[in-house]
């Protein structure tokens, strides 16, 4: 009985995979015709990003100089305008990706084939969110910071074997 249930979960899932598989090459062309564009503040600067956040093209308002302030205080209106296409960019990519996401989220997990066994994604680490600070703020100083509390390693084990002559040292 839990043999034929297996071979069921089995073909269940290969056939979610082949699935998957026709849909990804879809996907991933909807994804590479994605692009997102945003206004800086007083629409001093509009930038286009791709999927990935990279510029793809910037147009500045003919005044944009004088209105920043000089070219100094315009850098500040670009990176506004870019991180917030970034934003819409990512944003987009999650719509997109949600079905797909959501159908490998139903799939079974290791663990439901092979009980006691973990998961794939137990081993994947949450993604850190990049800093959005300029290279010289103090928060991207990695002097300062501190590895997280409860990470501590002592009395590492040798696992070398026990060298009992010359001729074992030399070799």
């Amino acid at each position: 009985m839990a043999n034929e249930e297996m071979k069921d979960m089995l073909g269940s899932l290969l056939e979610d995979l082949a699935a998957q598989q026709r849909d990804m090459a879809t996907l991933q062309q909807r994804l590479a015709a994605v692009t997102a564009s945003a206004n800086s503040t007083d629409d001093l600067v509009t930038a286009w990003v791709n999927t990935q956040g990279i510029v793809i093209a910037l147009k500045f308002h003919p005044d944009a100089v004088d209105r920043a302030g000089g070219l100094e205080n315009l850098g500040r209106y670009i990176i506004e305008a870019i991180q917030q296409a970034a934003q819409n960019a990512s944003a987009q990519v999650q719509e997109i990706t949600a079905p797909m996401q959501a159908r490998v989220d139903g799939m079974p997990q290791m663990s439901d084939l092979f009980p006691g066994i973990p998961d794939a994604k137990d081993f994947i680490p949450e993604p850190v969110s990049p800093s959005l600070a300029p290279p010289d703020a103090p928060e991207r100083d990695a002097t300062t910071k501190l590895p997280p509390e409860g990470e501590h390693y002592e009395e590492v084990e040798d696992l070398s074997p026990p060298q009992t002559g010359p001729v074992d040292r030399s070799w």
